[in-house]
């Protein structure tokens, strides 16, 4: 076999191809058809001045009754040829960053301009269809008179295992996909957060599967977080791409950012279940008792943390008598199990899943309720200030406005009510401060502190 390396412009192959000098050989074109979207973004890459992966191309000499035929079989690159061939016939309009909602690119190309989106062949600026036809092309051109050793090139360039989609995601670059790697782990450089790594079970953990379940759980908090507590997502291979590419520039160490919410939350999940008493967890149930725990954190009392793990093994063990039975008149079976096997990554199975876990699991732990209004106004700290007849409650000297500042009796986070009953006028130095409560506040920094608890939390939490 000899191979050389040549340079071919767009346009010559393009010519092949029209006179069927480039010839398919089914044999090698097995494999799925291109969709419209990776042939627009093919054409994009171009465009672009993004460089493609190299051509095969098996040269042909045939001689018969003194007539030479030469032609090419491709070998690999067909899909390629095939998109960019469609194109140049006027096959498709390429994206519009302006107008099309689901290009698939990241954040900072919308920002950029694209002289080129929307546009067909036709339609291009003369510069760009110059361009694209003068583009260089890397085509490896391959002679050889034996068959089978054609088949071994093609059966050597398919050989290996094949990347799958979160293997490819790994290889992107961007804080986002080091953020997943380093999160749910890559061993041997990343161990992962002990929550990942010790209690969740993940489908093909050695090729990627923990990674696409943080990534998969990270997106649900994110929106919900960004969107409010009905907004979850879709979580198939798409959408979990196209939220990688709109986040290569992902914040990661910002003050105040999703990532230390989410660690915190993690955090939390693995104090509360790490006693080695469950399995691990499948993605379905973490995902819903991070995003629970996530609620819960700054709206209820404490006490809900140690009803936690034995709420979530009742509903567990329940799930997987229901399970086991696909029992129809179960609603562990109708309005959980079967929604985990069937469409399970779409946003409203997950959020009818989620709906129900919420349900079930404040149902066992009865949690108690913080008063939503965490600070005392400044109107109600002046008539508490005069009310107290400017006095101490703690060592009862008098107490100048400057100095003065409301405490709960009853500490907010055990539930106490930010209510003037509640309420003690202090010196600011005899504050107790041993636990956080809302004196010391300001109204704006509560309001910064108060997080989105989901509707369906709103709703059982009130019964």
């Amino acid at each position: 076999m000899k191979s050389t390396i040549q340079e071919t412009k767009i346009t010559t192959v393009i010519d092949w191809k029209k006179k069927r000098l480039l010839i398919v050989n089914d044999e090698y074109q097995r494999g799925p058809v291109w969709n419209q979207r990776q042939e627009r973004l093919l054409i994009d890459s171009i465009l672009r001045g993004y460089p493609i992966p190299q051509f095969y191309f098996h040269f042909i000499k045939t001689e018969a009754d003194g007539l030479t035929a030469e032609s090419y079989e491709v070998i690999d690159g067909q899909q390629r040829i095939n998109a960019i061939y469609g194109f140049i016939n006027n096959g498709f309009r390429l994206f519009d960053p302006q107008k099309d909602k689901r290009t698939g690119l990241p954040k900072f190309l919308l920002e950029q301009p694209c002289p080129w989106g929307g546009k067909t062949f036709e339609t291009l600026p003369l510069e760009y269809k110059d361009n694209l036809l003068n583009t260089i092309l890397q085509v490896a051109h391959i002679e050889s008179d034996d068959v089978n050793e054609i088949r071994e090139l093609f059966v050597r360039l398919q050989a290996g295992l094949p990347l799958n989609a979160q293997e490819k995601r790994d290889a992107w670059p961007g804080n986002f996909s080091q953020f997943i790697i380093k999160t749910a782990g890559k061993k041997p450089s990343f161990k992962g957060h002990d929550f990942f790594s010790k209690m969740v079970k993940g489908t093909s953990e050695k090729r990627g599967g923990l990674r696409q379940a943080c990534a998969q759980l990270f997106m649900t908090f994110y929106s919900r977080h960004h969107h409010g507590p009905h907004a979850f997502c879709n979580l198939n291979s798409q959408q979990i791409d196209e939220f990688y590419r709109h986040h290569l520039d992902f914040e990661v160490s910002a003050p105040g950012s999703m990532v230390s919410r989410f660690d915190r939350v993690l955090d939390k999940a693995y104090d509360l279940l790490c006693d080695g008493k469950r399995p691990a967890l499948r993605l379905h149930s973490a995902l819903h008792s991070v995003l629970l725990i996530d609620s819960m954190l700054e709206k209820f009392t404490p006490d809900w943390e140690h009803k936690f793990p034995k709420a979530l093994d009742k509903f567990l063990f329940d799930l997987k008598l229901a399970t086991k039975a696909k029992d129809e008149s179960s609603i562990y079976w109708s309005q959980y199990g079967s929604l985990a096997r069937t469409n399970s990554t779409e946003k409203d199975t997950i959020q009818r899943r989620h709906f129900f876990f919420v349900k079930e699991m404040l149902k066992e732990m009865k949690p108690i309720r913080r008063d939503p209004k965490r600070a005392f106004s400044r109107e109600e700290r002046e008539l508490l200030y005069f009310a107290s007849d400017k006095k101490c409650s703690v060592c009862g000297n008098d107490v100048d406005w400057l100095e003065a500042e409301a405490h709960h009796e009853k500490a907010h986070i055990d539930g106490g009510p930010t209510l003037l009953e509640n309420a003690r006028l202090v010196h600011k130095d005899c504050h107790p401060r041993g636990r956080p409560s809302a004196s010391s506040i300001t109204e704006s920094e509560s309001d910064e502190q108060e997080m989105n608890i989901p509707w369906e939390i709103e709703h059982e939490s009130d019964q």
